[in-house]
């Protein structure tokens, strides 16, 4: 290699990195994304039973996590298959909320899915809309019982607004209330 390029190359290398570190534009949004998408997934995975407390404490700012007793929430979680038997079938790889609208103030992220219509699952390999594979399950919109069902989850994530905090190089849910409120039956 000429010495001009391995030169410039060498030069190029410490700029990259360092954007690629700040976290700054299309990298940040990426990363905003991928754990909007990710926070949504944990909480499926934790109320199909497939993932326990901890899976779920653990999405939320270490400044939330403090009082708050796994059991407690295990309990919780543990009559969710009587009231809504069909989180028992998620069997859900990844989740895309589709486009998001990112407002960011500083290290902290206001998340919302632009079109909650357009939130995919991905199950066995293949993408498709979260209403319809909800639907496949047996959930309903709004059951005769006011019980949760997996179709209002998709409801409410479209309907809702995720706050997450950048704490050194990772991101946590920032909204502590939540946390709280699943030991709070």
């Amino acid at each position: 290699m000429p010495r001009t390029k391995w030169l410039a190359a060498l030069l190029l290398a410490p700029v990259t990195l360092f954007a690629l570190a700040c976290g700054g534009g299309d990298s940040e949004e990426k990363a905003v994304t991928k754990k909007a998408n990710d926070v949504l997934l944990t909480y499926l995975d934790v109320l199909a039973g497939h993932k326990d407390a901890n899976a779920l404490i653990d999405v939320y700012a270490p400044e939330c996590r403090s009082g708050v007793d796994p059991d407690e929430i295990d309990e919780v979680l543990s009559i969710i298959p009587l009231f809504a038997p069909e989180f028992a079938k998620i069997k859900i790889q990844e989740v895309d909320l589709g486009k998001l609208k990112i407002e960011k103030d500083g290290d902290t992220f206001k998340v919302t899915p632009v079109d909650p219509n357009a939130i995919r699952v991905k199950v066995d390999g293949k993408f498709q809309n979260a209403d319809d594979y909800f639907k496949s399950l047996g959930g309903q919109a709004s059951s005769p019982d006011g019980a949760l069902s997996t179709t209002s989850i998709t409801s409410m994530a479209g309907e809702s607004t995720l706050s997450l905090v950048r704490q050194g190089d990772k991101l946590y849910v920032s909204t502590c209330d939540e946390l709280q409120n699943f030991t709070d039956f």
